[in-house]
């Protein structure tokens, strides 16, 4: 049986094709070999070997991820309302980035949408609702209005006002 070799710190897919390839099939094939053993294996060179033996993800060569670096502004800037593009500057990667962490990383993902949620309750209490909802749901707003009407009018005409008719109320012609 073939294990999920991802789940040891240190090793991405490619390593854990190399190590399957080489014949470590298990976690605990990985934990006991030797750092002579895993250096020999392709992509894996000793610093990375013994990184990997320790359980530090930082320590094996690679760069280190700057999600952990960055999280906390990550989610203020999602919290502010930015789009993804504006989050993803703000740790300093493409946008691409921001995405795989997401896929990645389950708790990340939940703490990243719920601060879009906070910002999008937020931006729409500071906009004017009306154009929300006119331009989201077709909403169409229709007033009515009464009007006084003080002027010298010809009874046997209708006076048509701008949404409203108004009529002579006795004319003689009905």
């Amino acid at each position: 049986m073939t294990e999920d070799l991802t789940s040891i710190d240190g090793v991405g897919p490619a390593i854990a094709d190399e190590l399957t390839s080489a014949g470590y099939t298990t976690v605990d094939d990985v934990h006991d070999a030797s750092v002579e053993e895993l250096a020999g294996v392709h992509l894996i060179g000793e610093a990375s070997a013994q990184a990997i033996l320790k359980g530090d993800d930082e320590a094996h060569g690679g760069r280190p991820s700057k999600l952990e670096k960055y999280k906390d502004d990550i989610l203020e800037a999602a919290r502010e309302g930015l789009t993804y593009e504006g989050i993803a500057r703000v740790a300093g990667v493409g946008v691409s980035t921001l995405h795989a962490w997401r896929d990645e990383h389950d708790q990340f993902s939940e703490s990243l949408e719920r601060a879009r949620a906070e910002a999008e309750r937020e931006l729409i209490q500071d906009v004017d609702a009306e154009f929300v909802l006119e331009r989201s749901y077709d909403y169409v707003k229709t007033e009515k209005r009464e009007v006084d009407l003080d002027a010298d009018v010809d009874g046997t005409h209708d006076v048509t006002a701008e949404f409203v008719t108004y009529s002579a109320e006795d004319s003689d012609d009905e």
